[in-house]
């Protein structure tokens, strides 16, 4: 019986960048393989996790916005653009946690959906080049390029005026003063034994 010796897998990027390093450094070009791209690990605005459950309670669906509270997926990554408004480099920023939350989560495709809020309405001619069109809810757009379509797009300014829109609807562009938000500051008092977090509002 022939004994199988199991072979490691060739890393072939490390190969390509070493010998591309041993071409290119002598006509003094630099060559840094597995170079760091960012010096802190990107981090998304906000991650919802669906727990213990594959549809959305009555009381969750109560509290999120139109376009989340219609998706199946278990994590839902949330990028919101408060003084920005839509651009190529906010979808691909968007495009990237999404990626990255799926490799390092080991999900798959249809586990993960990604949101970019807009607070500002977009431009129709930055929609018309991003692909994206309205769906059949007020606010949601859908693009139907197929590296774009990943990422749901919210304009908060055009989102129906419901109970489950109001928290979002809150940090709409400069049609809302998102500044009474922040005088809000937390206030942790004790109470048998127990850390209980109240709202005051703070005048400065």
């Amino acid at each position: 019986m022939k004994k199988t010796e199991k072979s490691s897998k060739i890393k072939w990027h490390e190969l390509f960048g070493q010998l591309l390093q041993d071409l290119l450094s002598p006509v003094d070009i630099e060559v840094l393989p597995e170079s760091p791209l960012m010096s802190e690990s990107p981090k998304v605005d906000v991650l919802l996790l669906k727990r213990d459950s594959s549809q959305w309670t009555t009381a969750q669906l109560a509290l999120l916005p139109d376009g989340v509270r219609d998706t199946k997926a278990t994590d839902i990554l949330l990028e919101f653009k408060y003084s920005e408004s839509l651009s190529d480099d906010a979808v691909q920023q968007t495009l990237t946690y999404d990626f990255l939350h799926r490799k390092h989560k080991e999900k798959k495709r249809e586990e993960v959906q990604s949101f970019l809020l807009s607070a500002t309405k977009p431009q129709k001619s930055t929609l018309k080049k991003l692909g994206y069109k309205s769906t059949n809810i007020p606010g949601v757009y859908r693009s139907q390029f197929r590296l774009i379509r990943q990422v749901v797009l919210l304009s908060l300014n055009e989102l129906a005026n419901e109970p489950h829109n109001a928290f979002v609807k809150c940090f709409r562009g400069k049609s809302f003063c998102a500044q009474k938000l922040l005088p809000l500051k937390p206030v942790i008092a004790k109470r048998k034994k127990k850390r209980l977090i109240c709202w005051n509002r703070v005048d400065y």
